[in-house]
């Protein structure tokens, strides 16, 4: 597509919006399995229920285009930014991915959670002040996600003056960071007042009944709590993935098979993150080996889709994130393997020792599948040329 010009004294926002409407109407027009998409998830919790659908679809269009508008092309230091969060986003999975309810061992889990960041720099923040003020830093941080959607949204509808656009920038930060790469641990800690039914960490039961008293929370007073974690939890699920969808669907400047595809990788991530998450809740009622089974399937979903689409504009985007997912998907086969069958600690040392492997394999996989559609595009090129020349210089299209 070809990028907009905006003259000079088009400073407003809401005159990048009216450009981009008028711009790219025709090819909104055409993107019907965008709008079928959109249409989708806004219907799955539609908040603005006293308003028109269209009307709903065109805010959410507009705040979201201005949202996801690049500043700047490519560049060495936003490539290393972007191979830093993929780490702190790959730490957390690996932390959960590797819980002792699943069959690994504390010494293996040890070793892992000290690769998740976020967790290390959590576990200092505990030492100063309790552990449920995270709680409350997770909602506060969803909360103010929401809240700031439902503001920008309103204004938007009203038309107000929005030149300094402090509430898209926010909800931009808020995306980036809260929404993709924290995603797993404002997720665990929005859920900390039922988390001891899967970690030794102190329950809330011994606030309320004292320091022996065991982990109940579904019991009053403390069910208030777990409700209140149960929706909130809920609530970012939907709002992260909706996001995670619409955010590149919106986006006229990149109407391509890959990048339309890019929300449909993220937003199957966001799921495989949340199973992680809540399949340790289950395996109390389903065996371990059974929970582990259905990450790993949801993985190789996700492999699966990144490989075929290969959603990323930049290359070595896709390299990291193919390597990310083999990284996964055979750490979930070790978890199937630990929990099925009777392993020592030295074999599981063994099979976590492969999974940088496994990294090494996804890069090289993910350029083998580019490097086949380069020699499919060329081999296209030649015989287009070739027939051309045939033609007398005049070839046809077909």
């Amino acid at each position: 597509a070809t990028p907009l010009s905006f003259p000079s004294q088009a400073a407003s926002p809401q005159w990048v919006v009216s450009a981009f409407w008028k711009s790219n109407a025709q090819l909104l027009k055409r993107s019907s399995r965008r709008k079928k998409i959109f249409r989708e998830a806004v219907s799955v919790s539609d908040p603005f229920a006293m308003w028109d659908q269209k009307m709903v679809e065109e805010l959410f269009f507009e705040i979201l285009f201005v949202m996801t508008e690049v500043v700047g092309g490519p560049s060495t230091m936003a490539f290393q930014k972007t191979l830093f969060l993929f780490w702190i986003d790959l730490g957390q999975v690996l932390r959960v991915m590797c819980l002792p309810v699943y069959g690994w061992s504390h010494q293996s889990y040890d070793l892992m959670k000290n690769l998740d960041l976020v967790y290390v720099l959590a576990t200092f923040v505990s030492k100063v002040i309790p552990r449920y003020s995270l709680f409350i830093l997770a909602q506060f941080l969803v909360l103010l996600a929401l809240g700031d959607a439902f503001y920008a949204a309103k204004l938007f509808k009203s038309g107000s003056k929005v030149n300094t656009m402090w509430p898209i920038k926010l909800l931009r930060f808020l995306v980036g960071s809260v929404v993709t790469i924290l995603f797993s641990s404002v997720l665990k800690w929005l859920i900390i007042p039922i988390d001891c039914q899967v970690s030794a960490e102190k329950s809330l039961s011994s606030y309320f009944h004292g320091d022996d008293a065991p982990c109940t929370p579904w019991a009053t007073p403390e069910l208030v709590f777990s409700l209140v974690s149960v929706l909130s939890a809920a609530a970012y699920i939907s709002f992260a993935v909706v996001v995670s969808l619409l955010s590149f669907e919106t986006n006229a400047l990149a109407r391509g098979v890959r990048a339309s595809s890019t929300g449909r990788v993220e937003a199957w991530w966001i799921v495989a993150k949340v199973a992680v998450t809540f399949m340790a809740y289950t395996v109390q009622w389903l065996q371990a080996a059974s929970c582990a089974v259905v990450i790993l399937l949801l993985l190789l979903w996700v492999l699966y889709n990144h490989i075929t689409l290969l959603p990323f504009h930049r290359h070595e985007t896709n390299l990291i994130r193919g390597g990310v997912f083999f990284f996964v998907v055979w750490l979930a086969l070790a978890t199937v393997i630990v929990s099925a069958a009777d392993v020592s600690q030295m074999q599981e040392w063994a099979l976590l020792a492969i999974a940088p492997v496994f990294f090494v394999l996804g890069v090289c996989f993910t350029h083998w599948i580019r490097s086949g559609h380069d020699r499919s595009i060329e081999r296209l090129r030649a015989e287009y040329l070739r027939i051309q020349s045939y033609e007398g210089g005049k070839g046809s299209a077909a």
